[in-house]
């Protein structure tokens, strides 16, 4: 988390002006550690419940995808404010499945092990 947080940092010197990185560097910048927040998140799941589904692996193409957009938005010349906001969005596609299917699809797998 302290990655997104410096993220952030340089995106607010890019908006300052007191950097003179490329948009893109700086939408990296806080994809990255996003990123790769959120595949420990899923690394961590798929390890306790010793099981890959395809449910799960879904989510773990989206999220990168969603944060490969904010990226490209930024190739694209897009606002920075548009490329972070696109960014900030990944997490909610872990959000969004689990609450729409994910939180049964779980409910099943615990069981399937025992635990629920």
């Amino acid at each position: 988390m302290a990655g997104a947080g410096a993220g952030l940092h340089v995106a607010g010197l890019y908006l300052e002006h007191h950097t003179e990185i490329p948009k893109a560097t700086v939408v990296l910048a806080l994809a990255l550690p996003v990123a790769l927040y959120l595949l420990v998140v899923y690394l961590l799941h798929t390890l306790l419940l010793s099981a890959a589904d395809r449910f799960h692996l879904l989510l773990t193409a989206l999220t990168p995808a969603v944060l490969l957009a904010g990226f490209l938005l930024a190739v694209a010349a897009a606002p920075l404010a548009v490329c972070l906001i696109v960014v900030m969005l990944a997490p909610f596609v872990t959000v969004i499945g689990y609450e729409t299917l994910g939180r049964e699809h779980q409910r099943r797998m615990l069981e399937g092990i025992g635990a629920g």
